[in-house]
């Protein structure tokens, strides 16, 4: 792969990249017709919706009105419809959970050397496939004493689609720690944090929920027990 033969290669690739609307906007012969500004402002608008910059959504917004030559304001209700905002919101929750649990698995696979001996707890990350993973460096991290060359053995072993996904993260953490170890290490021990504050928001909602059952049912002992279990859950 690009990442693993040549990083600085990859970085010339992506700095030579066009953003994602002018790519789309070159895609388009000219002049265009009609039909062809109704499916570039439907495309685009799927972009810049997800710009979390004022000042870029702002840039594009005109970028594109002036390119299908229509008033801006019209560009805006369209991107403010409540169809679009509903699909960009929704999308942008999903996209921003497993963000931090690939950034999460993507230090630990790639920047053991960077980080201090730590011992990893029980996590249940959403996406199945990162637990596999994260199972497995849980081993590794804990219990081995050869945790570079278990790492590699994890990472001989995951497909070509996971790889790919991890790669561009881990480009990320190489050049964070170059710049500032100090402040990298902080950004994970925050996303691990996260994670882990998230695991125990899931566990009191699940005992939450067993409880009332409980209290509704009238079982005290039931409740007791599950009070209890729900302390030592939590320790």
């Amino acid at each position: 792969m690009l990442v693993k033969k040549d990083k600085d290669a990859l970085r010339e690739v992506i700095k030579k990249a066009l953003p994602p609307v002018e790519w789309l906007a070159q895609a388009y012969n000219r002049p265009l017709d009609a039909s062809q500004k109704k499916h570039l402002v439907r495309e685009a608008l799927n972009f810049i919706a997800r710009f979390q910059n004022e000042i870029e959504r702002s840039h594009y917004i005109s970028y594109l009105a002036r390119l299908v030559s229509v008033a801006e304001v019209t560009i805006e209700k369209v991107l403010n419809s409540s169809k679009i905002n509903r699909r960009t919101q929704e999308e942008s929750t999903k996209e921003a959970k497993t963000t931090t649990e690939e950034r999460f698995i993507a230090c630990l696979l790639n920047c053991s050397d960077q980080l201090p001996k730590i011992a990893l707890p029980e996590i249940e990350l959403e996406d199945s496939s990162l637990l596999t993973i994260y199972k497995q460096l849980q081993s590794c991290y804990n219990t081995s004493q050869a945790v570079n060359q278990e790492i590699g053995k994890i990472k001989g072993k995951l497909s070509r689609e996971l790889r790919e996904r991890l790669d561009a993260v881990s480009l990320e953490w190489d050049e964070k720690f170059a710049q500032d170890k100090e402040a990298s290490l902080e950004e994970f021990q925050q996303i691990k944090s996260h994670l882990m504050q998230r695991e125990k928001e899931q566990i009191k909602s699940n005992f939450a929920k067993a409880i009332a059952q409980a209290e509704t049912s009238g079982d005290i002992a039931k409740v007791r027990e599950l009070m209890k279990n729900l302390q030592e859950s939590l320790k």
